[in-house]
């Protein structure tokens, strides 16, 4: 017996993009405030400090664009679960936990009206960025590909 299944992912909701995005924009956002206070510091210690601090900060852009673009393929597919794993799995290897709570301080004082905004900031570009990484993905599908595929159903006698 034969049956014809289509293999389209629902889109995925509006609390699975937050999720995902939250989850890594916790991760990301101490690093973010940190290589932006480094190339800041760096700027009147000489060239090669700063050059240092612009790969760090290149390093962390970079580790956003790739994940932002990973976690908006994984909710594409409909693949929420994924999506978080994803994002929290690209950083979570590098000891994050420890370099948050350093995130929110500087100075000896506490910033966490800073960490706030670049956490909502990072949220937002994952919105922005969602719908335009889709737009994108849709337009590397060839148009002749074949929407529906046929599965063998095999039945069990054994109830």
């Amino acid at each position: 017996m034969k049956s014809s299944m289509v293999c389209i992912a629902d889109d995925a909701s509006k609390l699975d993009e937050f999720a995902a995005f939250f989850m890594f924009g916790i991760f990301i956002t101490s690093d973010l405030i940190q290589s932006g206070r480094a190339v800041k510091l760096a700027c009147s210690r000489g060239i090669l400090p700063f050059l240092r601090a612009i790969l760090a900060l290149i390093e962390v852009v970079s580790a956003l664009v790739s994940a932002t673009i990973s976690i908006s393929q994984q909710l594409k597919v409909g693949e929420a679960a994924g999506a978080i794993e994803v994002g929290v799995g690209l950083l979570f290897i590098r000891e994050l936990s420890s370099r948050a709570y350093l995130g929110l301080r500087y100075g000896g004082k506490k910033r966490y009206l800073e960490f706030i905004v670049i956490l909502i900031l990072t949220v937002l570009f994952g919105f922005y960025a969602h719908p335009f990484l889709v737009e994108m993905f849709d337009s590397w599908m060839p148009t002749s590909e074949v929407d529906s595929f046929d599965v063998d159903v095999v039945q069990s006698d054994n109830k």
